[in-house]
């Protein structure tokens, strides 16, 4: 197999010459290195897993959307990167769902079970069942 630079991942994060090996996040070749983009990253290679698996799936690849809050001696600024026509938007409202750290399709969830488990004092994990969000604008 020919050498590979590590992380040179497709926008499904699939690693071209390897049978099957993804990257996301910080093991993959992109500029910005940040936990929501490194959660979108993981997405599009979780997708693209299931459906190598067999999973009903549609896999959608990497597009990366820039999300954050600016913390400001006057509140929250929320701002949100362009996305295909949209050329972005600032706020002092939440312009993502959930209005987390880390908005992940799929990551997000879970860690706010997991945040409410422990604070109810649940020993029980949170299933990790995906939750459709709004995560488009």
């Amino acid at each position: 197999m020919p050498a590979q630079k590590a992380g040179r991942a497709n926008r499904f994060g699939s690693v071209p010459g390897t049978e099957a090996v993804w990257a996301a996040g910080d093991a993959a070749a992109f500029p910005i290195k940040q936990g929501g983009l490194a959660a979108q990253q993981a997405d599009a290679a979780a997708e693209a897993i299931a459906a190598l698996a067999g999973a009903d799936v549609d896999p959608q690849p990497f597009r990366p959307v820039l999300r954050g809050v600016l913390l400001t001696g006057r509140g929250q600024a929320w701002m949100r990167g362009p996305l295909g026509d949209d050329e972005g938007a600032a706020a002092r409202r939440a312009l993502f769902w959930p209005p987390t750290k880390i908005a992940g399709r799929y990551l997000a969830p879970y860690l706010a079970a997991l945040d409410e488990a422990q604070a109810l004092g649940a020993d029980a994990q949170p299933s990790g069942h995906s939750v459709q969000l709004d995560l488009e604008a």
